[in-house]
C-alpha cells in the first residue's frame, strides 16, 4: 500500500544499511482522525526548524482515518536517536504513553492499529524482518549485527533501553502490543516462521508446563508455529493445529520481554481446555 507523501522538513538521507528494526511510538496526542496529516504537514513535521519546527521525523503517521509519509522509506528518518535513526523505520499514532488498554482499544483506536499493523507486516516483508515483538537483548543484536533475520519491531522505550540516543518512553505499558502483533500475523497470513532462538525459548518454557495438556516432545524441524504444534500429541487429539496455532501466534511474544511458562500455558489452555494428557491418544 503506497501512502500519501507529505515530507518532513528535517530528515536524513538513503540508508547505508537497510533498517532492521521498525520503532513504534505514540505522539502524545488524542486518537482524532485528520491528525496524521495535521502532524505531517506545516504544523509540526514540515515546519524547518528555521521557523520553529521540531527538526525530527518520523516515516509514517496514523490516525483512525489513514496512514501519511512523513519520509520516504529508504531515507533516515530523526525519530529515535543515534544510533537507533540509522537503523530503524519509525511510525507515530495517535495516542499518549499514559493511556490504558481500554484507552487505546477503542473503535477509533483499533481501526488505527490495525491499519497500522497490515502496513507493518508488508514493510517487514519487504525488509526480510520477522514479524515479532523483540527483547531488549534482542534490539541490542539486531543494531549490532544489522541482518534483517536478527530485526522485527520494538517500541521508543526500547531503543533507550537497549541503545540509548532518546530519553522516551512510549507508546507506554498500556499499549495492546498483542492486539498490534496479531493484527500483523494476521496480514501475513498467520502462519509465523519461527528463528531457532525462538524455538530454543519456547521449548524450554513448554518443558516446565507438563502438569497440563502439553507435551514436552517438538518436532526440531520444524519451519513454522503450524508445524511446530502438529508435533503435540494432545494438540492433534483436541484441536485443529491451525487454531491452536492462531492462538499462540497472537501470544508471542506479549511487550518487549520474552514469555514466560505461565505466559505460553494460559494461551494453550484457553483454546485446549481439557484436551486429553499427552500419550492418551494412543499417539506417543
Amino acid at each position: 500500500m503506497t501512502l500519501p507523501l507529505i515530507e518532513a522538513a528535517a530528515h536524513g538521507g538513503p540508508f547505508a544499511v537497510p533498517p532492521n528494526l521498525i520503532v513504534i511510538h505514540s505522539m502524545e496526542a488524542p486518537i482524532k482522525a485528520g491528525l496524521a496529516r495535521s502532524l505531517a504537514g506545516p504544523n509540526f513535521f514540515g515546519k524547518p526548524p528555521s521557523a520553529g519546527g521540531p527538526g525530527t521525523s518520523v516515516h509514517r503517521l496514523w490516525d483512525p482515518a489513514e496512514g501519511i509519509q512523513g519520509v520516504p522509506n529508504d531515507h533516515i528518518a530523526y525519530h529515535c536517536g543515534a544510533p537507533g535513526n540509522a537503523r530503524s523505520e519509525g511510525d507515530e499514532h495517535c495516542g499518549y504513553t499514559a493511556y490504558s488498554r481500554a484507552q487505546w482499544i477503542t473503535p477509533d483506536g483499533l481501526a488505527m492499529l490495525r491499519r497500522s499493523a497490515t502496513h507493518i507486516a508488508s514493510r517487514c516483508a519487504e525488509r526480510g524482518i520477522p514479524v515479532r515483538w523483540l527483547s531488549l537483548a534482542q534490539v541490542a543484536k539486531a543494531a549490532d549485527t544489522r541482518r534483517p533475520q536478527d530485526g522485527g519491531l520494538c517500541t521508543h522505550n526500547d531503543i533507550a533501553q537497549a541503545l540509548g540516543g532518546t530519553t522516551h518512553t512510549d507508546p507506554g505499558a498500556g499499549f495492546p502490543y498483542d492486539l498490534y502483533l496479531g493484527y500483523a500475523r494476521d496480514a501475513t497470513g498467520g502462519d509465523v516462521p519461527l528463528t531457532d532462538t525462538d524455538k530454543a525459548w519456547i521449548t524450554g518454557a513448554l518443558n516446565q508446563a507438563t502438569n497440563r495438556a502439553v507435551s514436552a516432545r517438538y518436532d526440531t524441524g520444524a519451519a513454522t508455529i503450524r508445524e511446530f504444534l502438529k508435533s503435540w500429541p494432545a494438540a492433534r487429539a483436541a484441536l485443529n493445529p491451525q487454531a491452536l496455532a492462531s492462538a499462540v501466534a497472537t501470544a508471542l511474544p506479549a511487550g518487549s520481554s520474552q514469555l514466560t511458562a505461565a505466559d505460553i500455558e494460559a494461551a494453550l489452555l484457553a483454546v485446549l481446555g481439557d484436551a486429553p494428557e499427552a500419550g492418551t491418544d494412543g499417539s506417543g
